[in-house]
């Protein structure tokens, strides 16, 4: 059977071009000895999954068993999300629910995710990680479940996509926060000041940038005259455009004297991401809950990654938006969340502000929900003219392990 005959009797009206591509690679996969529409026994208990939750799904499994069409789907999103070589998230638009499935279409992502279970176990205990932290990092798809339930009145997962960094055992819910390792290729270096430890970050040159600093592009707009920046770097100095401290880059270049300065962030370096859950995964975002998690980031890393050097923190967030400080007060955890951040002119748009405050990422910000004081700031600064985005920030080591002292 062809990707297209199967798309159709599932009711979509053309296969999403990921499944194309891939669907070769599915068919020369030898698979493994999960069934499509099984439960494993242990599957509830590792995913935190309501039991409201296993009983809707149990009718959609059988469907799934009976239905050698809706098997079949199942096994190649299967393959998608715990056998495909390479990469990390899947795009939540890749993983469309079958319409032939009607109100219950959205169970079917919780019925693939079940059959990973031994799989993504055995790949967390592989590196040896404790098993509270693999429960904590596998609940959220609990979570995920019930905030489904709130918001549709059915069971799903949103962010399944997302999650498939977590089966393949990238990611770690250490106390309130995720991280993950990564290399560092953002395009920017960082320079500290070896006397009074001031640090400089300097554009690598890699994009282009609007008059006013930000990434050529951003929230969709881009300058008609774009500028790139230069980095010249020689044995007794370091010359660029420097990052100002809301972010955006500067065409006045700085010259750093290499023995003042010394270099603690640049391409391939090692570095821990760093990811916000939702606040119905548990904990309030404040100082001290994010500081016990940098802690914990701190001690984790060196001794399961014991081969990688790690030289910063990263985060890529609408919570680093350099408009959050405007429109809040400076005691909300959401800006004091961001403070310790350096912040980056990367592209970003308002889609992820609009999706995680209001539930939607296109929605329409005049229609938009003000049932809360967040809601509320980011309504009124967009109406008034303004645009959200996302952004990314860093710290180095050094400056995390200061945060974690002054607990």
């Amino acid at each position: 059977m062809t990707i297209e005959q199967l798309a159709a009797d599932l009711g979509f009206e053309q296969p999403h071009e990921f499944w194309k591509s891939h669907w070769d690679e599915y068919q020369a996969w030898s698979g493994c000895d999960v069934t499509p529409g099984d439960i494993p026994p242990n599957a509830r208990e590792v995913f935190d999954i309501p039991s409201e939750a296993m009983k809707a799904l149990k009718p959609v499994c059988q469907l799934i068993r009976c239905n050698p069409n809706l098997a079949e789907f199942a096994r190649f999103w299967h393959f998608l999300l715990f056998h495909m070589t390479g990469g990390r998230g899947l795009a939540e638009d890749v993983l469309r629910n079958p319409p032939i499935l009607h109100d219950q279409a959205s169970l079917f992502r919780i019925a693939v995710l079940v059959t990973g279970v031994d799989h993504i176990l055995e790949r967390y205990r592989a590196i040896g990680v404790a098993e509270h932290i693999i429960a904590a990092s596998l609940a959220q798809c609990g979570d995920q479940m019930r905030d489904h339930y709130a918001e549709h009145g059915t069971y799903g997962m949103r962010y399944l996509g997302w999650m498939r960094n977590y089966f393949l055992a990238q990611m770690f819910r250490l106390g309130r926060l995720v991280f993950n390792p990564n290399t560092y290729n953002w395009g920017f270096r960082a320079y500290r000041n070896k006397s009074t430890g001031e640090l400089m970050t300097l554009c690598d040159g890699v994009r282009k940038y609007r008059a006013d600093g930000l990434a050529d592009g951003t929230n969709g707009v881009h300058d008609p005259d774009p500028w790139t920046p230069e980095i010249e770097i020689a044995p007794d100095f370091v010359r660029g455009h420097p990052v100002t401290p809301d972010g955006r880059a500067s065409r006045e270049q700085v010259t750093l004297d290499a023995g003042e300065w010394e270099q603690v962030l640049g391409g391939g370096d090692s570095m821990i991401e760093v990811h916000i859950p939702p606040n119905s995964s548990g904990g309030r975002l404040s100082p001290e809950e994010c500081n016990s998690s940098y802690r914990r980031a701190l001690e984790f890393f060196p001794r399961y990654y014991p081969d990688l050097s790690f030289t910063c923190l990263t985060c890529w967030s609408w919570l680093l938006d350099p408009a959050l400080p405007k429109i809040l007060p400076p005691e909300s955890n959401i800006v004091r969340f961001m403070s310790p951040y350096h912040l980056l002119p990367v592209y970003g748009n308002e889609n992820q502000c609009y999706d995680l405050a209001f539930g939607d990422e296109k929605i329409d910000i005049r229609n938009a929900p003000r049932d809360t004081f967040l809601r509320r700031a980011i309504v009124d600064y967009v109406l008034a003219g303004n645009r959200m985005r996302s952004t990314a920030g860093f710290m180095t080591l050094d400056e995390a392990r200061k945060l974690t002292c002054s607990n």
